[in-house]
């Protein structure tokens, strides 16, 4: 179907369309247009780490690090090998210990090669202390998954890196694996899903350890102190921080794409590669339509973007205005939605019991898989997590199970748009609601 030219003058004269066109113009954060490879995520932590540079936060964010990294190590159930290097690292790194200590000595290496023998493979990251006597190991992935023949490689090398350097005798390791996009509220051993590659020798985080970063960087702005700008706005990008502006624009995009449904769909069709559609004519719109779309860019990034999580949370709050925002978390490519009257069963971990999960496993975001997960770990009594448990088995039969301690995570739904999740997820909130405050 191509536009007709009096639809897509309506759509392009739309106020809204206006005031996204201006509202882009004014960001004052130039990491809102600028999108990363994982090269460069690791160059700016590099930099983040380094307690010398001049973001003016010291050693700070390097605790911020080990203290999100030993949380996650000493979850229970402990995933990590008691006998390994990192489980005696942060045995001995407590939170208390990072809290009390200075880093200050601490130096990064960046892209540390590893020899013929490991195929020419680099490390991403080594924070080396000769003060306190440790070496982490940060391998960073933003966009491509682990692997498991790669992280033994690397820990067999720096193995041998110790062994090799006598100034480094004596120090302790610890083996931490970063992915942008892993959900930690999903690697529990007690799920049944597909673990995660790095095993009991990594420690696996996500990018989350950034947002105390990025909270103590915006305290800091409020002081006078600019230099922390970049690093409340690069923690900020790479979590699910939201900032106003960008809430705004999200929101009329989102006004946009509902009202003008056919215009959207035909211009998002030039969201990727368009000066590529519009040289081979691949795509057929009006001259004029493409003229706009060439001339508005972010604009149409904008709507592509709501189709994501963005846009499934804005409808879900106009279809069920009941739900309370501390019912819902939100990373990049999940929502995790608690029912009413389980929001109160929390665990050790600050995991909710039970949740309904939302998850973008395609690499555009724009279809979910929806999950009902089950996490009866952490809890010293567990007798409402098993009443709650009873309603939501009356009304999600497969959720039922013998065995009380072991989780569980009844898929329900896959490869839905950003529309149908968010009914599915409304619909299936509404029937769990029901189902436990009822019992009460």
């Amino acid at each position: 179907m191509q536009l007709r030219n009096s639809e897509f003058d309506k759509f392009a004269r739309d106020p809204r369309v206006l005031e996204i066109g201006e509202r882009l113009k004014a960001t004052d954060n130039v990491l809102d247009i600028i999108s990363f490879v994982e090269n460069q995520h690791s160059n700016i932590m590099s930099w983040l780490l380094d307690s010398r540079e001049g973001h003016g936060q010291s050693d700070e964010i390097l605790k911020d690090l080990l203290a999100h990294a030993s949380s996650v190590a000493n979850r229970k159930p402990r995933l990590l090998d008691g006998k390994t290097k990192t489980s005696k690292f942060f045995d001995y790194w407590t939170p208390l210990r990072l809290h009390t200590s200075s880093f200050a000595s601490s130096f990064i290496l960046r892209e540390l090669g590893l020899g013929a023998q490991q195929g020419n493979s680099r490390l991403d990251m080594l924070v080396v202390d000769p003060q306190n006597k440790f070496v982490l190991v940060l391998e960073n992935k933003a966009g491509t998954p682990q692997t498991e023949g790669q992280l033994s490689a690397y820990k067999a090398a720096v193995d041998n890196l110790l062994n090799v350097h006598r100034e480094l005798k004596g120090y302790k390791v610890a083996l931490i694996a970063m992915d942008r996009n892993f959900d930690e509220r999903g690697d529990d051993s007690y799920v049944d899903e597909v673990r995660p590659v790095w095993g009991s020798s990594w420690v696996g985080i996500s990018y989350g350890w950034l947002k105390a970063s990025a909270k103590r960087a915006e305290l800091q702005m409020e002081r006078g102190n600019s230099s922390a700008a970049l690093v409340m706005n690069y923690c900020r990008a790479e979590t699910d921080w939201e900032s106003p502006d960008w809430e705004i624009l999200n929101k009329l995009a989102f006004e946009l794409s509902q009202e003008y449904p056919i215009e959207t769909k035909e211009l998002l069709q030039c969201a990727t590669n368009p000066w590529q559609k519009w040289r081979d004519r691949s795509v057929k719109l009006d001259p004029s339509a493409w003229q706009f779309v060439l001339q508005n860019r972010s604009l149409i990034d904008l709507l592509s973007g709501t189709y994501g999580v963005p846009g499934v949370l804005a409808e879900i709050r106009q279809m069920e205005k009941s739900i309370p925002e501390t019912n819902l978390y939100t990373s990049r490519t999940n929502i995790h939605l608690c029912p009413g009257g389980a929001e109160g069963i929390v665990s050790e971990s600050n995991y909710w019991g039970v949740c309904l999960v939302a998850r973008c496993p395609d690499a555009d975001r724009t279809l979910f898989d929806i999950s009902l997960r089950y996490l009866p770990s952490g809890y010293g009594d567990t007798s409402d997590l098993h009443r709650v448990k009873a309603c939501l088995d009356g009304v999600f039969p497969k959720l039922h199970s013998n065995d009380l301690t072991r989780g569980k995570n009844l898929k329900l739904d896959s490869k839905l748009t950003s529309r149908e999740t968010a009914k599915k997820l409304v619909e299936y909130w509404r029937k769990a609601t029901d189902a436990i405050q009822s019992s009460k």
